[in-house]
């Protein structure tokens, strides 16, 4: 499956999770607060938020590390295919540089759509109480070190880190997102 295909999956998921938590009625949250209870007070405000099931909430940061992946993925990319069309061009491999063009296109609208979709979950993420928001990303961050996934680790790291800058700020740079998922 290609990674533009993952990506739109991923966003599609983070889209009818955030929808579905608009939809859901109070008969169904009360079930599910007897599954897991999550009932806290956000910071930013004194007015609790609905009360979620915790494995929706983990679900939703899954998506963020996962997009925040292929962003990483398609951003670490990009100078190699660059290197490889400078070659080709300098080789005047006609063939080999309107394909290494065509895929740094396609790259590049792929970090585009991600960063896009980044964004759109941290909007669902901040619906969330924050504290179980964190519960999750260290949920998360435990399973990559017990894995010794450094990686993976790593971007949840740097997901969260964009998550927090968010709910302070209300918005996010996503200039900087990619220089951060870059490194």
């Amino acid at each position: 499956m290609s990674r533009n295909i993952t990506v739109a999956i991923i966003g599609a998921l983070a889209t009818i999770i955030g929808a579905l938590i608009q939809v859901i009625g109070p008969e169904v949250i009360k079930r599910m607060q007897n599954q897991h209870p999550t009932t806290l007070t956000s910071p930013s405000n004194s007015a609790p938020k609905p009360t979620i099931d915790q494995g929706v909430i983990e679900a939703s940061v899954y998506t963020a590390i996962s997009i925040g992946g292929e962003i990483r993925k398609d951003v670490q990319r990009r100078p190699y295919l660059q290197n490889a069309l400078k070659i080709a061009i300098d080789t005047r491999k006609i063939d080999h540089v309107l394909s290494l063009r065509q895929r740094i296109q396609e790259i590049q609208e792929s970090i585009q759509v991600g960063l896009t979709k980044y964004s759109n979950t941290f909007t669902q993420l901040e619906k969330f109480e924050s504290v179980a928001v964190a519960e999750a990303f260290q949920k998360y961050r435990n399973d990559f070190a017990r894995q010794s996934a450094t990686e993976q680790k790593r971007i949840c790291e740097i997901v969260q880190q964009h998550f927090y800058t968010y709910y302070k700020r209300g918005k996010v740079d996503l200039t900087q997102c990619q220089a951060d998922l870059e490194n």
